[in-house]
């Protein structure tokens, strides 16, 4: 084989296998930003059980106080008696002041 055709084939293949490690790396950048997206996708998705799962024990929280807070002026007639009495004139007071009754609360 002449030394020009040698080279021109060591050129060639020296070619080709640039293309496939071009090509290699286009297609290893590629699947690396897929994994990166996959991965944003799953956290998005763990962030979301989390903040779900936060708010049920808050609520679970705040319902366990309130029960017992209904507990204790349901079994305590006196503090019953307080409470009531506090919210009549708590009432009767911001009715006076605004001149109208704070149904609004109530709902």
């Amino acid at each position: 084989m002449p030394p020009k055709a040698a080279a021109k084939l060591r050129s060639a293949d020296q070619y080709k296998r640039a293309l496939v490690q071009k090509g290699l790396k286009e297609v290893l950048e590629t699947v690396g930003s897929v994994a990166v997206l996959i991965g944003l996708v799953f956290v998005g998705f763990k962030l979301r059980q989390n903040t779900a799962a936060l708010r049920s024990v808050t609520s679970q929280g705040l319902l366990e106080q309130s029960d017992q807070a209904n507990f204790l002026l349901a079994t305590n007639p006196e503090l019953d008696d307080l409470v009531s009495r506090g919210a009549r004139e708590w009432f009767n007071e911001f009715e006076q002041r605004r001149g109208f009754p704070p149904t609004y609360l109530l709902t």
